[in-house]
């Protein structure tokens, strides 16, 4: 049985973006005790690892991605509380989400 071969090019990959939440090759985390106030909460822990100023710009759009497979409480959803504290601290930033 004859064996065909194909060839394909190789195409050099373009060199990708810096991710600015990392420090060292290690992901930024961050925890806070909300303590009731939400966005509070979420604008602290964003500020702690370098805050969106930097990142988000007036009229930027945003896409969030939140976990909302099943009715199930979280963590196996999202938080719809957070979730909607996220969009609103984004929205401060300027973002269009």
């Amino acid at each position: 049985m004859a064996v065909e071969t194909i060839a394909v090019a190789r195409v050099k990959p373009k060199p990708r973006k810096t991710n600015r939440w990392t420090r060292d090759g290690k992901a930024l985390v961050s925890i806070v005790n909300a303590a009731g106030d939400v966005r509070a909460g979420v604008r602290r822990s964003i500020d702690l690892i370098g805050g969106l100023g930097s990142f988000i710009k007036p009229g930027d759009a945003v896409m969030l991605k939140p976990n909302l497979v099943q009715d199930l409480p979280p963590p196996v959803s999202t938080d719809l509380g957070f979730l909607g504290a996220v969009i609103e601290v984004l929205q401060e930033a300027g973002a269009e989400t």
